[in-house]
């Protein structure tokens, strides 16, 4: 599959339904891998999209049609920027679009001294995406005997591979 021609911008409000879709299908998977579909992003709906939208920033990925094909969420908590559902269009994973809005997020805090992120144990190609953007491990959180989070953090401008505080 060639690669998909799309654009990021903050969404808007009226993205919020779509973007909630979007994650419950994208972490739909993630429940199948762990068997277990109490995870936090399987719940989202319009007003929880919309909360996020109040607390920090909501980027979109879309396609040349105008659909909403990625998104992804950043939040300020002291001085690092807090990364979280970093989704895709199931069927267009592995083609870049994670990758751009994580340096996209990137860009729109650069007061951040610190990028936070985590995915389970399991979740391999996340795990490949955030190690290659220059996060590493700095810790792992057991929820349950399927599910251990693992925890990433990258210094604004740290090479790949240097230790990053945990905290």
């Amino acid at each position: 599959m060639s690669e998909p021609a799309f654009s990021i911008r903050d969404a808007a409000p009226v993205d919020a339904p779509t973007i909630a879709d979007l994650t419950r299908r994208a972490f739909a998977e993630q429940a199948a891998l762990y068997a277990d579909d109490t995870l936090p992003p399987l719940s989202d709906t319009a007003e929880t999209v919309l909360d996020a939208m109040g607390r920090g920033t909501v980027l979109v990925a879309e396609d040349t049609e105008g659909s909403v094909i990625g998104s992804v969420r950043g939040e300020t908590r002291g001085e690092s920027c807090l990364v979280g559902r970093l989704v895709v269009e199931p069927a267009l994973q592995g083609l870049g679009i994670g990758r751009a809005l994580a340096c996209a997020l990137e860009e729109r805090f650069p007061s951040a001294d610190c990028f936070r992120i985590f995915t389970g144990h399991r979740s391999a190609p996340a795990l490949h995406l955030y190690e290659s953007l220059g996060y590493v491990r700095t810790r792992t959180e057991y929820v349950h005997e399927r599910l251990s989070l693992v925890f990433l953090a990258k210094e604004r401008g740290a090479p790949e591979g240097r230790t990053v505080h945990s905290g």
